[in-house]
């Protein structure tokens, strides 16, 4: 099975502890694209659980347990928890989860969509090497690099929760 990625998991940890956000994002949560078994089954579990009502961050934990996902939010947990995102966790501003929500799914659509077409890159040199799509290869990889490390940095960004702010 596909490992959790590292971005999949951030989205999951912040929906786990800022269950509220959930309401605002339903439709674009459900049509995440995960690659990895576990991170579906989560997501698909938080849709569920929010669709049938649930607002409370523990009644959210004990459907996870009660859907026998305990173990894999224990993974996304550990995964995260070292993390140099404070916003993942409970404490954190709603506003400033929402943002960092926000900023994890443009990431991650735009790296779900470098993929594919990475991929119909690679297919198309497979049969025919030329030099254009080599190029568009090399720009591909460079950009899905400079993804896998990207977290923006805003203005007054962590303020509401006590944080100092950084500015570009």
């Amino acid at each position: 099975s596909a490992p959790i990625a590292p971005r999949e998991g951030l989205i999951l940890l912040i929906l786990m502890n800022h269950p509220e956000l959930l309401a605002e994002r339903i439709d674009e949560v459900a049509e995440l694209d995960f690659a990895s078994p576990e991170a579906i089954a989560l997501r698909d579990a938080l849709v569920r659980w929010r669709e049938a009502g649930g607002e409370e961050t523990q009644l959210l934990a004990d459907f996870i347990e009660e859907n026998g996902l305990s173990a894999a939010a224990g993974r996304f947990s550990g995964m995260v928890a070292h993390a140099v995102l404070w916003s993942v966790r409970p404490e954190a501003a709603p506003a400033d989860a929402a943002e960092s929500l926000r900023q994890a799914l443009v990431l991650h659509r735009r790296a779900r969509a470098l993929n594919r077409e990475l991929r119909e890159v690679e297919a198309r040199l497979a049969d025919n090497q030329n030099e254009r799509d080599a190029a568009r290869l090399r720009d591909i990889q460079t950009q899905l690099s400079a993804l896998d490390g990207a977290e923006a940095a805003l203005e007054g960004f962590g303020a509401l929760s006590g944080r100092p702010s950084r500015s570009l």
